[in-house]
């Protein structure tokens, strides 16, 4: 038993309530003093306060704690879930824009060898041109050289020549132009003479234009300067031209 005055009981029931047992009144611990022992009034020890306030509270916060556990496993076992799936789709994404990497520098070359090729086909295409070019200005120096003793007659009007188309061009010619060369050399100067072959249009009223090959240039030339000066015949007017091409 606990012996002391009525300040040490009281120091001794604040040590109690410090250690965690049920605070004792004063009247308890005199009673604890003068010897009277019972259920109620009985001390309790340090251990036994514990005990009592674990039986009472302890089942409550423990199952608390385990819900608690639960459900914060539970929490990480969804987050675990979700990182992997997370972890999933970025790795398909990643795999997504290394093909899409792959097919752009794929591209990117073929385009290049596109430019490439267009670039030479330019330079193929501006070659031909050129050649072209070439081949038309020859093709009309070797047609002006061909034609180079041609003479177009226009506006003679038709079936007036008789059956002897050259022979009424050449009188034509000597007695409109005042020719000094004899009918018969202008006649043997003359290597071909015919009308013009393309098909006159409807409603045309001019006449089909005549050309002229002489076998000399000089007397071509002549005949075309003269023509410059004298246009009528008996009133018909008639008209020389050369019979080169229309570029030169």
């Amino acid at each position: 038993m606990f012996q002391g005055t009525l300040v040490d009981r009281q120091k001794f029931g604040k040590v109690l309530d410090n250690e965690g047992i049920v605070p004792q009144t004063v009247s308890s611990l005199v009673n604890m003093s003068q010897g009277s022992e019972t259920p109620a009034s009985r001390p309790l020890s340090s251990s036994s306060g514990l005990v009592g306030l674990h039986s009472s509270f302890g089942s409550p916060i423990e199952a608390v704690l385990s819900n608690l556990s639960v459900d914060i496993k539970k929490g990480f076992a969804i987050s675990e879930t979700k990182q992997g799936e997370r972890r999933e789709a970025c790795g398909a994404l990643e795999k997504k824009l290394d093909l899409l990497v792959l097919r752009t520098q794929a591209l990117e070359e073929a385009v290049g060898e596109m430019r490439v090729e267009i670039s030479d086909h330019k330079k193929y295409i501006d070659l031909l041109k050129g050649n072209e070019q070439a081949l038309q200005s020859k093709l009309e120096r070797l047609e002006n050289n061909s034609r180079r003793n041609n003479l177009r007659v226009l506006n003679v009007p038709e079936d007036v020549e008789g059956g002897n188309l050259k022979m009424f061009l050449s009188s034509l010619l000597k007695s409109a132009l005042s020719l000094e060369e004899s009918l018969e050399e202008i006649v043997g100067d003359i290597q071909r003479i015919h009308r013009d072959p393309y098909k006159k249009r409807p409603g045309r009223l001019k006449p089909q234009k005549m050309l002229i090959h002489f076998q000399t240039y000089s007397l071509k030339e002549k005949i075309l300067t003269l023509a410059l000066k004298q246009k009528t015949l008996e009133g018909v007017i008639f008209h020389l031209r050369s019979g080169l091409t229309c570029q030169v």
